[in-house]
């Protein structure tokens, strides 16, 4: 199958597919490259210091297993972070536009009330976009 045979949108619609793969793998390299081997040397000396914090798996990673969810998610969480950074910014502005954070901070009623509400809503959105669940 060539590109000839593809209408405009589904030429475009493989152009965007490609560059978020790119980008995902990019993102994931530069990212790996940084962790990678941190987690995977076998320190013994500070594992035994921070037992709690060992990752007993890091011998199973392979940069393999990663791909598929780097191309496929990684761009797209990371724009949905910054649209979803902004929004709440925006609507936190607009809650706070008459308070005087000088003063201290907002009393408790109605303001405070919504901020709250949108606060969890966003950490339970992250968590199930992140693939965790909470069970309240």
């Amino acid at each position: 199958m060539s590109l000839d045979n593809l209408s405009e949108w589904q030429q475009t619609l493989l152009i965007c597919l490609g560059v978020n793969a790119f980008v995902g793998i990019l993102l994931f390299e530069i990212a790996y490259s940084k962790i990678g081997k941190r987690y995977t040397d076998g320190n013994e000396e500070r594992d035994s210091k921070f037992p709690a914090f060992r990752r007993t798996d890091a011998y199973k990673w392979s940069r393999c297993s990663f791909y598929p969810g780097a191309m496929l998610f990684l761009p797209l969480k990371l724009a949905y972070l910054f649209v979803q950074f902004v929004i709440m910014t925006l609507i936190f502005k607009l809650l706070t536009c008459c308070h005087n954070s000088k003063k201290g901070p907002l009393q408790n009623g109605c303001r405070k009330t919504v901020i709250v509400f949108l606060l969890r809503l966003n950490a339970r959105i992250w968590l199930f976009v992140c693939g965790h669940f909470s069970a309240r």
